[in-house]
Protein backbone atom coordinates (compact mmCIF):
# COMPACT_ATOMS: atom_id res chain seq x y z
CA UNK A 1 0.00 0.00 0.00
CA UNK A 2 1.20 3.56 -0.72
CA UNK A 3 -0.09 7.12 -0.46
CA UNK A 4 0.49 9.82 -3.08
CA UNK A 5 -0.22 13.53 -2.84
CA UNK A 6 -0.91 16.35 -5.29
CA UNK A 7 -1.14 20.08 -4.64
CA UNK A 8 -1.88 23.05 -6.92
CA UNK A 9 -1.98 26.82 -6.61
CA UNK A 10 -3.76 29.08 -9.14
CA UNK A 11 -1.99 29.42 -12.47
CA UNK A 12 0.31 26.47 -11.70
CA UNK A 13 -2.17 23.81 -12.82
CA UNK A 14 -5.93 23.61 -13.36
CA UNK A 15 -6.23 20.85 -10.77
CA UNK A 16 -3.85 18.77 -8.69
CA UNK A 17 -3.43 15.11 -9.62
CA UNK A 18 -2.26 12.26 -7.39
CA UNK A 19 -1.17 9.17 -9.34
CA UNK A 20 -0.49 5.66 -8.08
CA UNK A 21 2.71 3.97 -9.20
CA UNK A 22 2.57 1.58 -12.16
CA UNK A 23 0.59 -1.57 -11.36
CA UNK A 24 -1.30 -0.07 -8.40
CA UNK A 25 -4.87 1.27 -8.29
CA UNK A 26 -6.57 3.91 -6.16
CA UNK A 27 -8.49 2.57 -3.17
CA UNK A 28 -9.13 5.82 -1.30
CA UNK A 29 -9.16 9.53 -2.05
CA UNK A 30 -9.33 12.87 -0.30
CA UNK A 31 -9.00 16.53 -1.12
CA UNK A 32 -9.65 20.03 0.12
CA UNK A 33 -9.96 23.66 -0.86
CA UNK A 34 -7.21 25.85 0.56
CA UNK A 35 -7.65 29.61 0.91
CA UNK A 36 -10.59 30.30 3.21
CA UNK A 37 -14.34 29.82 3.37
CA UNK A 38 -15.01 31.58 0.03
CA UNK A 39 -13.33 28.74 -1.88
CA UNK A 40 -15.15 25.51 -2.67
CA UNK A 41 -14.21 22.00 -3.68
CA UNK A 42 -16.15 21.56 -6.93
CA UNK A 43 -14.80 18.19 -8.02
CA UNK A 44 -12.91 15.20 -6.75
CA UNK A 45 -12.92 12.37 -9.25
CA UNK A 46 -10.93 9.68 -11.06
CA UNK A 47 -8.22 11.20 -13.22
CA UNK A 48 -9.88 11.62 -16.60
CA UNK A 49 -7.07 10.46 -18.85
CA UNK A 50 -7.31 6.85 -20.00
CA UNK A 51 -5.83 4.43 -19.10
CA UNK A 52 -5.08 6.29 -15.86
CA UNK A 53 -8.70 6.53 -14.67
CA UNK A 54 -8.05 3.79 -12.07
CA UNK A 55 -4.52 5.00 -11.19
CA UNK A 56 -5.16 8.63 -10.34
CA UNK A 57 -7.43 11.18 -8.75
CA UNK A 58 -7.82 14.91 -9.33
CA UNK A 59 -9.67 17.74 -7.60
CA UNK A 60 -10.78 21.23 -8.56
CA UNK A 61 -11.33 24.26 -6.32
CA UNK A 62 -13.03 27.51 -7.27
CA UNK A 63 -13.89 30.79 -5.52
CA UNK A 64 -17.48 31.81 -4.88
CA UNK A 65 -18.61 35.18 -6.22
CA UNK A 66 -16.98 37.03 -3.30
CA UNK A 67 -13.77 35.01 -3.13
CA UNK A 68 -10.54 36.78 -3.98
CA UNK A 69 -6.87 36.25 -3.29
CA UNK A 70 -4.73 33.17 -3.57
CA UNK A 71 -6.27 29.76 -3.26
CA UNK A 72 -5.36 26.21 -4.09
CA UNK A 73 -6.27 22.58 -3.69
CA UNK A 74 -4.79 19.36 -2.48
CA UNK A 75 -5.70 15.79 -3.30
CA UNK A 76 -4.40 12.42 -2.19
CA UNK A 77 -4.72 8.80 -3.30
CA UNK A 78 -4.32 5.64 -1.23
CA UNK A 79 -3.02 2.96 -3.60
CA UNK A 80 -2.92 -0.86 -3.57
CA UNK A 81 -3.18 -3.88 -5.89
CA UNK A 82 -6.91 -4.77 -6.03
CA UNK A 83 -8.14 -7.19 -8.67
CA UNK A 84 -11.21 -6.60 -10.81
CA UNK A 85 -11.69 -2.85 -10.31
CA UNK A 86 -14.03 -1.09 -12.72
CA UNK A 87 -15.82 2.28 -12.99
CA UNK A 88 -19.58 2.89 -12.88
CA UNK A 89 -21.01 6.40 -13.18
CA UNK A 90 -24.23 8.36 -13.63
CA UNK A 91 -25.43 11.91 -14.27
CA UNK A 92 -28.26 13.74 -12.53
CA UNK A 93 -30.94 15.37 -14.65
CA UNK A 94 -30.16 18.77 -16.16
CA UNK A 95 -31.96 21.42 -14.10
CA UNK A 96 -31.52 24.86 -12.59
CA UNK A 97 -32.07 23.70 -9.00
CA UNK A 98 -30.07 21.64 -6.49
CA UNK A 99 -29.09 18.28 -7.99
CA UNK A 100 -28.33 14.79 -6.75
CA UNK A 101 -27.54 11.41 -8.23
CA UNK A 102 -26.73 7.91 -7.01
CA UNK A 103 -24.82 5.12 -8.71
CA UNK A 104 -24.71 1.49 -7.55
CA UNK A 105 -21.99 -1.12 -7.86
CA UNK A 106 -22.90 -4.33 -9.69
CA UNK A 107 -23.89 -7.35 -7.61
CA UNK A 108 -20.93 -9.07 -6.00
CA UNK A 109 -18.82 -5.89 -5.86
CA UNK A 110 -18.34 -3.11 -3.32
CA UNK A 111 -17.30 0.52 -3.48
CA UNK A 112 -13.55 1.03 -3.33
CA UNK A 113 -13.52 4.69 -4.36
CA UNK A 114 -16.00 7.54 -4.91
CA UNK A 115 -15.93 10.75 -6.89
CA UNK A 116 -18.10 13.54 -8.27
CA UNK A 117 -18.03 16.74 -10.27
CA UNK A 118 -20.39 19.51 -11.32
CA UNK A 119 -20.68 19.62 -15.09
CA UNK A 120 -20.86 23.09 -16.64
CA UNK A 121 -18.67 25.86 -18.03
CA UNK A 122 -16.09 28.05 -16.29
CA UNK A 123 -17.75 30.97 -14.51
CA UNK A 124 -21.05 29.45 -13.18
CA UNK A 125 -19.26 27.22 -10.65
CA UNK A 126 -19.01 30.31 -8.46
CA UNK A 127 -22.63 29.62 -7.50
CA UNK A 128 -22.46 25.81 -7.13
CA UNK A 129 -20.72 23.36 -4.82
CA UNK A 130 -20.61 19.68 -3.88
CA UNK A 131 -22.51 19.30 -0.63
CA UNK A 132 -22.17 15.54 -0.10
CA UNK A 133 -20.24 12.69 -1.70
CA UNK A 134 -21.26 9.69 0.38
CA UNK A 135 -21.89 5.96 0.42
CA UNK A 136 -25.13 3.96 0.65
CA UNK A 137 -26.36 0.40 1.01
CA UNK A 138 -25.44 -2.52 3.29
CA UNK A 139 -22.28 -1.59 5.15
CA UNK A 140 -22.33 1.68 3.19
CA UNK A 141 -20.44 -0.03 0.35
CA UNK A 142 -23.12 -0.63 -2.30
CA UNK A 143 -22.86 2.67 -4.15
CA UNK A 144 -22.33 6.41 -4.13
CA UNK A 145 -24.80 9.19 -3.37
CA UNK A 146 -23.92 12.77 -4.42
CA UNK A 147 -25.65 16.09 -3.72
CA UNK A 148 -24.68 19.44 -5.24
CA UNK A 149 -26.24 22.76 -4.24
CA UNK A 150 -26.50 26.30 -5.45
CA UNK A 151 -25.35 29.04 -3.09
CA UNK A 152 -27.69 31.67 -1.63
CA UNK A 153 -27.60 33.77 -4.82
CA UNK A 154 -28.60 30.81 -7.00
CA UNK A 155 -27.84 29.97 -10.62
CA UNK A 156 -30.52 30.33 -13.32
CA UNK A 157 -29.18 28.00 -16.05
CA UNK A 158 -29.34 24.21 -16.17
CA UNK A 159 -26.49 22.10 -14.81
CA UNK A 160 -25.94 18.56 -13.55
CA UNK A 161 -23.72 16.57 -11.22
CA UNK A 162 -21.80 13.43 -12.21
CA UNK A 163 -21.08 10.62 -9.71
CA UNK A 164 -18.47 7.85 -9.90
CA UNK A 165 -18.02 4.61 -8.03
CA UNK A 166 -14.96 2.43 -8.47
CA UNK A 167 -16.16 -1.08 -7.66
CA UNK A 168 -14.36 -4.39 -7.07
CA UNK A 169 -15.11 -7.80 -5.53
Amino acid sequence: MEATFGRAQPLEAPAPVAMCSEGKRVLGIGGAAVGGHHFKLISIHPHNTLPDVLRGVSATVAPDETGCGRFGAWVYAICSNPIGQHVVSADSVESSINNGVSVACPAGTKVHRVGAFINLGFEPWRHLHLNRVGLFGPGALSGVDVAAHEDQTGYADDWHVHAYAICAP
